[in-house]
Order: structure tokens, then sequence, then C-alpha cells
């Protein structure tokens, strides 16, 4: 009876607690949401920009405490733990493989893996915002780029400048773009965390920034320096900023223009002793991949490259042709953009008479002298420019059967046209799809951050190329100088203003122009 009696009990409990199926079905709603919330919080976190998680020497770590160390300024660093990481590789032939997060390469020069490490612990013992309101922690320098700041080359090219004077002022390196967009937009930090943290007071606009931040070399224009400021300027600012005036000023900024003066930092990088010079060695392209990889829009726009063009990194060669560049044509000379109250450099190159016949030139003598480089004949050549008609000209039309039959007669009676055409089909030229234009960071602001992708996607194919060929302007330079390839070669220097280390980090085209 007692038996039956719990029986019942336990139906009635069963029947008042029967689950209503529509509620059942929200309880499953809300578990699986919070379960892709929390996952995609974990993913965000492991490859967002977050503040870098080093351990702390002996718990509290100031500027004091490191400042012990010889010529760089920074104490004895701790080994350099391996991370390893299941993210894509990017690599060069010359180079090790570089993972989303990226070992401290025991090759590098012990002041840069000092520097680094130190700037990880402060980060780590001083996260977010605290590094900037913390009276205790160290003070800060930033690479600013308020408004011209020039191309790829002339805003990344400085990572060794950056570093010797964050080291030299005792201060934790951080990188900051206004213009044309955040940087975080196009690459994201990797090992080493130079990315600001959100809201800090003094930053939220441009002009503020420009009116209330302290310049490292105030009283000087660091963004084109003359001699002078080499010789006398350069080591007033950093002694003013360790031991003069702005010594207690917590946040200085700086836009250095220094790689076309980089023996001048050579100069002083072997008066303290040092023997890796970093921009011509193996040393320039692993601190460039400590310090960024590429932001997912534009790793993903990478990978469909590869996936499209059928092509690997290491397994192709590249040709760059710049042809809006004022250095491509006589000093003083106005080349006309599409737009005609604007130079071609703003607005791009018209694809019509005297300024198409010489992109065409120009891109069937580059095609001429990579064909030297080939391994085979069939080789691709990955095919860049600052003109998508000359791309889609060489990588599409010229390769179209029915494009070329259509306009045989026209291409005949072209000399300039008719070279070109035999050019390219003895060549294995590729291309990505120029719907993504290879839009200039600097000339041409104000455009959404998708518009500047291939300027980045373009920089990582040629930095993974087997061979470059460049002519004008540093943005292929800039690549092989990242690869540490040793094959690459010069086409065609600049009509005016060229600079002699260039001419010294590649060989010449050994063919006649066609």
């Amino acid at each position: 009876m007692r038996r039956r009696l719990l029986l019942n009990k336990s139906k009635q409990r069963n029947q008042n607690f029967k689950i209503d199926p529509k509620w059942l079905l929200i309880a499953i709603v809300l578990i699986l949401s919070g379960f892709f919330l929390l996952a995609r919080r974990v993913l965000v976190q492991s490859t967002s920009i977050q503040p870098d998680q080093g351990t702390t020497l002996g718990g509290h770590l100031s500027v004091h405490t490191v400042a012990s160390g010889g010529s760089t300024g920074i104490g004895k660093a701790e080994p350099a733990a391996t991370v390893h990481s299941n993210g894509p590789l990017y690599f060069t032939p010359n180079q090790q493989k570089a993972t989303f997060i990226s070992p401290l390469d025991p090759s590098l020069p012990k002041w840069i893996r000092d520097y680094i490490t130190w700037h990880r612990q402060v980060r780590a013992q001083y996260p977010g915002a605290e590094l900037f309101n913390n009276p205790q922690a160290p003070n800060v320098l930033i690479r600013t780029c308020l408004g011209l700041c020039g191309g790829l080359h002339d805003r990344l090219g400085q990572l060794a400048w950056d570093l010797y004077l964050a080291n030299q002022t005792k201060r934790v390196l951080f990188v900051r773009w206004y213009r044309p967009k955040p940087i975080e937009d196009f690459l994201i930090p990797n090992y080493f965390n130079w990315s600001m943290p959100p809201n800090i007071p003094g930053f939220s606009r441009l002009q503020e920034v420009k009116h209330t931040i302290t310049e490292l070399f105030e009283g000087v224009d660091d963004a084109h320096p003359e001699e002078d400021f080499w010789t006398t300027h350069l080591q007033k600012g950093i002694e003013r900023a360790k031991n003069g005036d702005f010594k207690a000023v917590k946040i200085l900024r700086h836009r250095i223009l220094g790689h076309l003066n980089e023996d001048e930092l050579e100069k002083r990088l072997v008066a303290l002793g040092e023997t890796d010079m970093i921009h011509d060695t193996l040393s320039f392209g692993k601190l460039f991949f400590l310090f960024f990889h590429p932001a997912p829009a534009v790793e993903m726009e990478l990978e469909d490259v590869y996936e499209t063009l059928k092509i690997a990194p290491g397994k192709y060669s590249a040709v760059h042709c710049r042809v809006r560049h004022p250095k491509a044509f006589s000093k003083g000379a106005v080349v006309k953009g599409k737009h005609k109250e604007y130079p071609a450099d703003k607005t791009g190159l018209p694809w019509e008479g005297q300024t198409r016949e010489f992109a065409v030139e120009t891109a069937t003598d580059a095609l001429h002298c990579a064909k030297d480089l080939l391994k085979e004949p069939k080789e691709p050549i990955y095919f860049f420019s600052d003109s998508n008609d000359l791309v889609r000209y060489f990588s599409r039309e010229l390769q179209n059967s029915t494009f070329v039959s259509t306009n045989r007669t026209l291409l005949k009676s072209s000399t300039v046209d008719w070279t070109a055409l035999q050019e390219v089909q003895n060549s294995n030229v590729v291309a990505r799809n120029v719907d993504l234009e290879n839009t200039h960071i600097d000339r041409q602001k104000g455009r959404a951050p998708p518009a500047y992708y291939g300027t980045f996607v373009d920089l990582f194919l040629a930095i993974n190329a087997r061979c470059v060929t460049f002519g004008i302007g540093y943005y292929a330079v800039f690549a092989a100088k990242i690869s540490g390839i040793k094959c690459k070669q010069v086409y065609t220097e600049e009509a005016w203003g060229g600079n002699e280390r260039k001419r010294l980090l590649a060989d010449v085209c050994k063919q006649k122009k066609r």
C-alpha cells in the first residue's frame, strides 16, 4: 500500500513538472546560442589584438629596473619560450616559417630580443589603459600617421628605426594610423603587440593627436629630414626624451622618415658594437613577422588568390610595375590623371595615348627581364601594378584568344602592343582579380578599408615569390627586403632622385629593352 502511494506521488510529480515543448525548444536555442558565443569569444581572443601575456621578471617592473643593460638600455632578457600555433603559415624560401604567434628568433640581435621581451612583460604587467594611466608604468613612444605618410615602405620599412628610438629612450612602442584607416584594418599584431588600447584620452581624432600629443623631435621636421637632422637634431631629441625636458612627458609621438638614410642608423649600431645592420639581412623580415600578420579580411583575399591562381609560395616569380609614380617621368613633369584636375598618382593613369603606351612599354620590358630568372619557361609570373588597366591588359586581354583575334589588326598596327603580345604569349603571366584595385594608401585617401586590401595582398604575394623584378618606387623592394631573397633584379631606375643604396639591393637586368 505504501509503495503504491509513493508511485502515485511520483507520477503526480512527473505530471506537475511536465515540460512544455515550446519552452524546451527555447531552452535548447539559448544553450546553443550560449555555446556559440562562448566559442566565438575564445576564437576572437585567440586571434584578436590583446595585450601580450608575457611573464614579468620579479613582479614589479619599471623603467629603472630594466635600464641596467649595456648599450641598449634594456636589462638581460629571459629566453623566449617557443610558441606554437595551428594558424596559417606565411613563408619564403630564405626565411623560416612565421606563424600567427611567432617565436622570438634567437638569431635576431640581442638588443632587439631584449627590448621585445621587455615590451611584452610591460604590456602584461600594465594591461590595456593601465600602461597610460599608472604613474609607475614606463613612458610611451608612438609612430603615428596623421596625414600624408607615404606608401607602405615609408610607413613600415622603418621598424629598425622605431625599435632603436624606443630602446634608446626606454619607452614602450606603439603604432597608430589615422590615414587612410587604422592599421589594424589591414595588419594585426603577431608576437609583438604594437596596437594601442581603445579609448585612450587624446587619441579619438587626428586633430586632437596633432595638437595635444608632444612630438619626440618637436621643432624639427622628422617627416622630411635634412642633413642637420641626422647630424644634430636626432641625438638632441633622444637626449631630451631620456634626460631632458621630455623625460617626464608620458606620451611622445614621431614619424621619422629614415629608410632613405638607413646608413645613419647603421653607423649608430656599429658604434654600439653591433654587427647585424638589419636592413639588408634576414633580420629585417624576421622583425616584420614579429610585428605583423595579415588582418582576417586581407588574409581571406590572399588565400583566395592562391587558390584561384593555383600558385604556391616559393613556386612563382613576381613582377611589379609602378607606372604612376612621379619619378617615372621627367622631373617637373605633371602627368594628369583620369580626373584631369588631379595627377595620375592620385586618380589613376589614363588608359589612352602616350600614358597608355608608356605603361605597356614599361610592363613589356619588366616581363622581358623577369624571364631571365625563371626556373622553367612556364613558371608562373605574378604581375602586379598601380594600374589596374595594365594588369588587366597583360594578364587577361592579351591572353584571351577572342580579344586577340578581334583586335589583331589594331595590335599589329602598334609596335608597342604587338611586342607586348609576343612577350605575354611566351610567358605564364597570372594576376589576381583586378576589380580589387591596388589603391595607394597615401595618395588615395577617404575610401572604405576594402579599397586598400589589394595593396596588402600584393605585398604578401611578392614576399612569398621565388624571385622579384621591380622598377620605380620601393613597394616591391620592401617585399624583397622582408623575404630576404637573393633572386631579385631592377629593370629600370627612377628618372630623377634615385637612391644609390637601392641600386645595390638587386642585380640590374642585363636584357636590352624591347
